[in-house]
Formats: structure tokens, C-alpha cells, sequence
């Protein structure tokens, strides 16, 4: 059967601008310094602990696992505060004739956070798709598969 799949992140909701701040905020203190838009470019797509991974290869540092976990807090309230849908995305994906679904890197849980945020909760369960559900995320093609 043929499908419409969306994005998450920097299509349906507006989120990856606010990772970025997040992300930037706790790590300038720490020597990594970019612009959001840098910052943005150089990431999009990727999972936060790759994310990570790469800007502490490249300070030379190692996070703690408590430092990942006052990010993800950090994240979690910026979106519950803070994000919004891509104007016109909700309403596009509504007018679809084809069967939608969302694939996203993100965890399960904030994808359905995004996808209430964009007043889309009603999709069905079975067409939304999230990292934790396979083993390598994208750009693999598993979760599409």
C-alpha cells in the first residue's frame, strides 16, 4: 500500500531551532561556540548523542550521562513551552487523500508530543515511526522498511 510519510522534526513541528538553542546553551560554557542557523545546518537530521559524540570528539571532552539528561530535561521544557507546527503543515497532511505516516530519529515520546502539538494525535498508532524501534536510524533506510 502506498503511504505519505512525513518528517518529524523541521517539517511537521518547528523543533529543531529549539534543540539548537538548547544544545548551544549548554554547550558554549563548555568551548563549543556556533551561530543557531551553524549549528542547524551542521546537524539537522542527526541524533542528539551522535550529536554529541561529534562535539566531544572535537573538544576532547566526554559528556556524562548527567549531562545528556539535563539536556533531554532542558529540551523537554522548551517544548512544552515553546513549540509550534510548521504553518500550514497541520492542514496539508489533513487534506492527504493517502494513508499518512510520520518517521522520525526522535524518541516516541516527543514525536507524539509533536505530532498533539500539531494537533495531529489522531493519526494512527501503526503509521508512526520512531528511532527506538530499530536499530540504525536514519539515514539507514530500516525504519522505512
Amino acid at each position: 500500500m502506498i503511504h505519505l510519510i512525513f518528517d518529524c522534526d523541521g517539517v511537521l513541528v518547528d523543533s529543531e531551532i529549539l534543540i539548537a538553542r538548547v544544545m548551544l546553551r549548554a554547550l558554549e560554557p563548555l568551548g563549543f561556540v556556533s551561530s543557531e542557523e551553524a549549528y542547524c545546518r551542521r546537524f539537522s537530521g542527526m541524533m542528539n548523542v551522535e550529536i554529541l559524540d561529534e562535539i566531544a570528539r572535537e573538544l576532547g571532552k566526554c559528556f556524562s550521562s548527567d549531562f545528556f539528561e539535563q539536556l533531554t530535561a532542558a529540551a523537554d521544557q522548551a517544548f512544552a513551552t515553546t513549540l509550534q507546527p510548521i504553518v500550514g503543515m497541520p492542514e496539508l497532511v489533513r487534506a492527504q487523500t493517502l494513508p499518512v505516516a510520520v518517521v522520525s530519529n526522535s524518541p516516541m515520546a516527543h514525536v507524539e508530543r509533536s505530532l498533539r502539538c500539531a494537533g495531529l494525535s489522531d493519526l494512527p498508532a501503526e503509521r508512526i515511526f520512531s528511532s527506538e524501534q530499530v536499530a540504525r536510524p536514519k539515514p539507514h533506510p530500516d525504519l522505512y522498511l
